[in-house]
């Protein structure tokens, strides 16, 4: 049995449409092969050019391509053909075209899937999901700079697009659990909906909406949480809102109860208006024209 190739030998592989195949282990059935090959090169390229003088790159690499023109086209011994027409005759129709697009080499490590459906990835501390039903069990993460693919048993449950917003989710609608799904298609209960709202109040309060969407592992419960929150404007206004908020955000822990609780104590209202007089005018003031 063949040694297994490296993965990243496999992407290569997988990239240009072809299979590598390892050498065979213990004796070197395969390097007299090789090293058949490197000889003749050597005998054939290398040899006849060096005792020439170059005066650059370019030219070195003209004259390496006229003497491979040769040997390509010499033909074997006994033989009519040469490298070249056999070549032409059954190796250039079977050819391929070039991908398009370079590699990319993915990067590979093993989660385990947490209990709000997501794994993350700690270079960016961003977190995908994955089907609900996978909750708890270890799975395998490829990714590059475009993709995330996600895969449990070799087969691949979830393939997003690459991100680079750090603290965030990427969640699909076919990841959640029933409950979730029926939570989401309600008005204003989608992370993107929520924020645009709180973003409309105030900055202190769109700070708010990203701590508390953040804080519990269930999301369901981040929307609810949140959703209460901004809906305490409608009874306390958007001014006073924003102050709570922005008092909130002076302590460690921010949640829809800290939140009400201030606007229900009316601590907003206890922040002294700062305000400054302006300086009256005397004699003892210099203006610009006593420094020149």
């Amino acid at each position: 049995m063949s040694p297994a190739l490296p993965t990243c030998v496999i992407k290569l592989s997988e990239h240009y449409g072809t299979t590598f195949s390892a050498t065979r282990p213990a004796k070197p059935r395969d390097k007299a092969m090789v090293e058949k090959a490197v000889s003749l090169v050597y005998r054939n390229v290398y040899a006849p050019l060096r005792r020439r003088v170059f005066g650059s790159i370019e030219e070195i690499a003209q004259a390496f391509l006229t003497q491979v023109n040769k040997l390509n086209l010499q033909p074997y011994k006994g033989s009519s053909f040469s490298r070249r027409s056999l070549f032409a005759t059954y190796e250039q129709p079977l050819l391929r075209e070039l991908p398009t697009t370079p590699l990319l080499l993915k990067k590979g490590v093993v989660l385990t899937v947490q209990r709000n459906y997501h794994i993350q990835l700690r270079e960016e501390g961003r977190y995908y999901s994955v089907p609900w039903q996978y909750v708890g069990k270890k799975v395998k993460v490829w990714y590059d700079a475009k993709t995330v693919e996600v895969y449990c048993d070799h087969e691949r449950i979830a393939v997003h697009p690459r991100s680079r917003i750090g603290q965030a989710y990427t969640t699909l609608f076919e990841h959640m659990p029933p409950n979730h799904q029926q939570a989401r298609e309600m008005k204003g209960w989608t992370r993107e909906e929520l924020l645009i709202k709180a973003a409309r109040l105030g900055p202190a309060t769109a700070q708010v909406a990203e701590k508390i969407l953040g804080n519990s592992i269930y999301m369901e419960q981040n929307y609810k949480s949140c959703f209460g929150m901004l809906m305490l404007e409608k009874r306390f206004g958007k001014d006073r809102l924003e102050t709570a908020c922005s008092l909130a955000l002076t302590g460690m822990r921010i949640n829809y109860t800290l939140i009400k609780n201030i606007l229900h104590a009316g601590t907003d209202r206890q922040i002294p208006a700062s305000h400054q007089s302006p300086l009256p005018t005397h004699a003892n003031i210099r203006g610009p024209q006593q420094y020149q």
